[in-house]
């Protein structure tokens, strides 16, 4: 399948989801995961709604082996708590869909710091480190 050709189909499924229908504005693969296919994919509403998604698709071999619901359920759980997550929209374990099983979350603002960048976080480490605990108690 071309990426083309998942674009389409994921307009498609994710136009089956919703009242308005969408158009994509960009479909874009994000490289680095190392347990799914990630794309972030920007839709333009015919309405003018724009919504900036997160597209995540299993893929034939991964360095982490995890089962896709485990991710849905762990982002479900957080939902309207202070843990900052992504809402999810749809989780699909069916390959006959998209041609694999995936999971679209909206994309959450704002820039990721990597984990192997010792520096990202000493802006912000206090506040991070009181967030942590007020959020686990």
């Amino acid at each position: 399948m071309t990426q083309q050709d998942l674009e389409n189909q994921f307009l498609d499924y994710f136009n089956n989801l919703e009242s308005v229908k969408f158009s994509v504005k960009s479909f874009e693969r994000i490289f680095g995961g190392a347990s799914r296919e990630t794309y972030k994919v920007v839709l333009q509403g015919n309405n003018s709604e724009k919504r900036n998604l997160i597209y995540r698709r299993t893929q034939d071999s991964s360095l982490i082996e995890t089962d896709q619901s485990t991710e849905y359920s762990a982002y479900s759980a957080y939902q309207n708590s202070p843990v900052p997550v992504p809402r999810v929209i749809a989780l699909e374990e069916d390959s006959n869909k998209l041609g694999a099983p995936f999971i679209i979350m909206e994309e959450i603002p704002g820039k990721a710091a990597s984990p192997f960048d010792k520096d990202a976080y000493i802006p912000h480490q206090i506040d991070l480190g009181k967030q942590f605990w007020e959020i686990l108690g």
